[in-house]
């Protein structure tokens, strides 16, 4: 009788795992519509400003112009010491969530040579995964502690 009920266990965990994917990936949908993608990278993150889209791609931040979706421009590529996982805009400028490298303030008031403007590493090594910001602090939650920053 036990090996019974862990077979019928794993067709039914195999039958629902199946139903969940379906659900998952609609083949149709008639609410939206893909106008393009940015198909270039580990993407966790994005801020928008009008028609160009701060990407937090990988360890760069990509300043695109989607104006035509189908054709990107890429305005910029700045190189950062960590993989974004958040961000914020604020008033010119881009804060990050860098990964391993803390909290990064990017200068993006030229959107075509953003400037880096300040870094700041996370105490005991923590590893950043999103920043809020208010007027005057931040608010960077990390893997092991949440910080505060002025």
């Amino acid at each position: 009788m036990k090996y019974i009920n862990r077979y019928t266990s794993l067709i039914l965990y195999f039958l629902f795992s199946s139903a969940t994917v379906q659900l998952l990936f609609p083949q149709e949908n008639q609410n939206c519509t893909l106008l393009g993608r940015w198909a270039n990278g580990p993407c966790y993150c994005v801020e928008v400003i009008e028609d160009i889209a701060c990407l937090g791609n990988g360890g760069y931040l990509d300043m695109v112009d989607f104006s035509d979706p189908q054709n990107p421009v890429v305005l910029s590529k700045t190189l950062l010491d960590g993989d974004i996982r958040g961000m914020t805009l604020r008033s010119g400028h881009v804060f990050l969530a860098n990964g391993f490298a803390g909290l990064a303030v990017i200068d993006i008031s030229n959107s075509d040579e953003p400037e880096v403007i300040a870094r700041l590493p996370l105490s005991e090594n923590d590893f950043a995964y999103d920043v809020e910001v208010n007027d005057t602090m931040a608010y960077v939650l990390g893997q092991y502690s949440f910080h505060i920053v002025d």
